[in-house]
């Protein structure tokens, strides 16, 4: 039996990302992880961070990983047997463990293939390509002016104003160059396996856009394809409809013109070392949102992890996350 086709969306928060994972879960022949209480499709942060904060290869650990994990609401919304779970507790590679998992929410679907997003994976698109040999990509990116604005409105925040937010507009501007850049450096990487799309242009382009990604990642046509969920837009915010001002715009300017200058393997090397401690995990991914499993029968090694318990693995609020 040929296993279900992964499919990952990548590319920086409030960039498109849920447009393209809501449009993808919606299409009848693939399995995405989706609940409203998240706004459609959720985030694993699999590779990014449980594939990271924990060693896999000690055995003590791996039972931690795999119970925070199955007890996170991606691992809840899986919707796992119990002969599914008993049997991903005794798998060691991370790779290997996570294929599993979704190979089986796919598969009670009858789905050909099954749909993941986070922008946390960016950075890990290179080792899941070379975990997944057939997994395809779609890699969204958005011009910086776009994503600043969607970012200071984001979930109905009220942005400072004039200079006290030019921080975050430097911010937003300067990652989304970055992380432009190291998109299309890995579609260069694997030109066969990663669909680039500009997120004005697909948005115009419309149901043609849609066709044209659905067949690119080689699924089955599907007419009138439309995401089961609301866009998760920042522009409904107080004072949204304001837009960004020519203070704005200017520092978004300066922001693009010094990216470019910098090398991009030195830009690299500077978002390893900010990065290179054990990652911390956004609040939404234990959120209590999801019940747990209602029925468990047998052993388990993976006692549920529990909100004490993820505490301190979790990050502290910040107004910049996205």
């Amino acid at each position: 039996m040929t296993a279900p086709r992964p499919i990952f969306v990548l590319g920086l928060q409030r960039s498109g990302t849920t447009l393209i994972g809501n449009l993808l879960a919606a299409h009848p022949d693939v399995a995405g992880v989706t609940d409203p209480r998240h706004r459609g499709i959720h985030e694993s942060v699999f590779f990014s961070h449980f594939a990271r904060a924990w060693d896999w290869t000690d055995a003590s650990a791996r039972a931690q990983a795999v119970a925070a994990f199955l007890d996170s609401d991606y691992g809840r919304l899986l919707d796992l047997t119990d002969e599914d779970r008993h049997r991903l507790e005794r798998v060691g590679d991370p790779e290997v463990f996570f294929r599993q998992a979704m190979t089986a929410h796919a598969r009670q679907q009858g789905a050909l293939a099954w749909v993941e997003k986070s922008p946390h994976h960016v950075h890990e698109a290179a080792r899941i390509a070379a975990a997944y040999p057939d997994a395809r990509f779609v890699a969204i990116h958005r011009d910086s002016a776009g994503l600043v604005r969607s970012r200071l409105w984001a979930y109905g925040r009220v942005p400072r104003t004039g200079l006290a937010r030019l921080p975050a507009v430097l911010r937003g501007a300067l990652s989304n160059a970055y992380h432009r850049r190291v998109l299309r450096r890995f579609a260069r990487q694997f030109p066969e396996r990663v669909s680039v799309l500009d997120y004005r242009g697909f948005v115009a382009g419309g149901d043609a856009s849609v066709a044209a990604m659905v067949d690119a990642l080689g699924l089955p046509p599907a007419p009138d394809l439309a995401p089961e969920y609301a866009p998760n837009s920042s522009f409904a915010a107080p004072g949204a409809a304001g837009g960004l001002t020519r203070a704005d715009h200017a520092a978004i300017a300066v922001a693009e013109t010094l990216s470019a200058l910098v090398p991009l393997w030195l830009l690299d090397r500077l978002r390893t070392v900010v990065s290179g401690r054990r990652p911390e995990f956004p609040r939404w991914v234990w959120s209590g949102l999801v019940p747990p499993p209602t029925t468990r029968s047998g052993p388990s090694f993976a006692a549920p992890l529990g909100a004490e318990a993820a505490a301190p693995l979790q990050e502290s609020p910040s107004p910049c996350r996205d």
